[in-house]
């Protein structure tokens, strides 16, 4: 299953929000160490300040009141007791131990000498402190080995000089940070919807108009010029949309110069023509006469012929819903009181409606023009409507000669017939098929030639469908 969503809106969101996460990912990486490091110094100040507190406490008490007052100060991570000599011989040559000997000593008021500070393993500390050491922060799994890592048991001494006595501190490495509980997960989730909600909206903005273009194109390619989209968007989209309109207006005015040249061409040829049926028609030899008029009037058809195939995509009707089914079952009808055999059958259920975004006139010249050619060459014709890949299919089927699979292409094209000769009677103008694919293919379908089973050709016209109809 695929959950990379497929819409501008939905990829866009979800760049954004990987971003995000991987932003938070780097800025933990950031400040892990950061955090850590604060850790450690207000531990390490807590352990100085406490230390000089205490020792400014016991100036001036006995020693009973001593006693207890260590006692009271010394907590499970923090250890104080009196002795007549320092636990550490002096100050390590580090730079923390320098630092923390200035802390204490500058606090104290006291000579650097009288403060002595050491950062050493735990069983290089003197007695008393090694003891309390064993007993209440040694980690094992119960078989008397530590787990305790080389850093682990790195541990900070202090010996301050009292006037009388020292005071002797040592506590563990510092506590490591607290975890990230639920306050950071609540602060990314919350930050990950707010972000993701509002690119999620600016984004169905900015492709909403996307969208409307992409409908307005599809439309156009359909043959529905009557498409004016709104400028509206980003200053991009503008552009983009301002331009689809400027190219749809000039292909119009093309189409209508186009169309205009064509109807001045037209009634140019149309005195000419007539000329000449009648200078045939007073010709003295009947053969030669009845020569002339045919042939001038197979250059009258073909010039309306050629004319009409290259209007045929101008003045065009705005594209409806259309009922596919109901236009080809009227169709047939319509032929067989003609005369001509004709057969429909639906594949659909009963009730299901084959709607489709076109102008019903010219699907009905299309799939006439198919119908007159099958029942031409083939005597009869066969009509069958069904689901196809994106929309509907429309076969046509004969049983006459077929069409060799090297010339379906060549049969496209204009004034190209099946049969040979330039006889009317026998193949007619050659433009059925020609202005049949230019039809559909500007509804947006196509059609494809293929030998019927036994004998003879199907033309298969597929039309997509609308989107209501959840073909499309």
């Amino acid at each position: 299953m695929k959950i990379f969503p497929k819409s501008l809106a939905g990829r866009l969101t979800l760049f954004v929000l990987a971003a995000l996460a991987v932003a938070q990912i780097v800025v933990f990486l950031l400040f892990a160490g950061e955090r850590a490091q604060f850790v450690r110094e207000a531990y390490r100040e807590n352990v100085t300040g406490r230390t000089i507190e205490l020792a400014q406490s016991l100036a001036g008490l006995p020693e009973p009141e001593r006693q207890r007052l260590v006692r009271a100060a010394s907590s499970r991570v923090l250890r104080f007791w009196l002795a007549h000599g320092p636990s550490v011989a002096e100050t390590s040559n580090d730079a923390a131990s320098r630092f923390v000997a200035g802390e204490i000593a500058g606090g104290l008021d006291l000579a650097a000498e009288k403060v002595r500070v050491a950062i050493a393993r735990s069983d290089d500390i003197r007695r008393p402190f090694f003891r309390w050491h064993s007993d209440s922060h040694r980690r094992d799994g119960g078989d008397g080995r530590s787990d305790e890592s080389e850093d682990d048991r790195r541990w900070l001494a202090i010996a301050v000089k009292l006037p009388d006595t020292w005071l002797n501190a040592v506590t563990g490495p510092p506590p490591p940070p607290p975890p990230y509980g639920q306050a950071f997960v609540l602060s990314l989730g919350v930050s990950s919807l707010l972000v993701g909600f509002v690119v999620y909206l600016a984004a169905r903005r900015i492709a909403r108009p996307i969208g409307r273009l992409a409908e307005g194109a599809e439309r156009v390619g359909r043959g529905d010029n009557s498409v004016e989209l709104p400028e509206v968007g980003p200053l991009e989209v503008k552009r983009l949309t301002h331009a689809f309109n400027e190219m749809r207006d000039r292909v119009d005015r093309f189409i209508a110069d186009r169309t205009r040249m064509l109807a001045a061409i037209s009634h140019d040829l149309r005195s000419p023509i007539t000329a000449l049926r009648l200078r045939a028609e007073l010709v003295d030899d009947e053969e030669t006469r009845e020569k002339l008029v045919q042939s001038v009037s197979e250059l009258q058809e073909m010039t309306e012929a050629a004319l009409t195939f290259a209007k045929a995509d101008a003045a065009r009707a705005p594209s409806v819903p259309t009922d596919v089914g109901a236009l080809l079952e009227s169709l047939a009808d319509d032929i067989a009181e003609t005369g001509g055999q004709v057969t429909f059958e639906t594949g659909l259920a009963d009730g299901e409606r084959a709607l489709v975004l076109a102008r019903p006139g010219d699907i009905r010249r299309a799939v006439r023009n198919i119908i007159d050619n099958a029942v031409f060459y083939g005597g009869a014709a066969e009509m069958k409507l069904s689901r196809g890949a994106d929309g509907f299919r429309i076969a046509v089927i004969d049983h006459g000669p077929g069409i060799e699979p090297a010339r379906r292409e060549e049969m496209f094209k204009p004034f190209v017939r099946g049969e040979a000769s330039r006889n009317r009677e026998t193949g007619g103008i050659g433009l059925g098929l020609a202005i049949a694919r230019d039809i559909v293919r500007g509804h947006g379908g196509d059609i494809l030639l293929e030998t019927t089973p036994g004998s003879g050709l199907t033309v298969n016209i597929d039309l997509p469908g609308m989107p209501s109809t959840g073909v499309r």
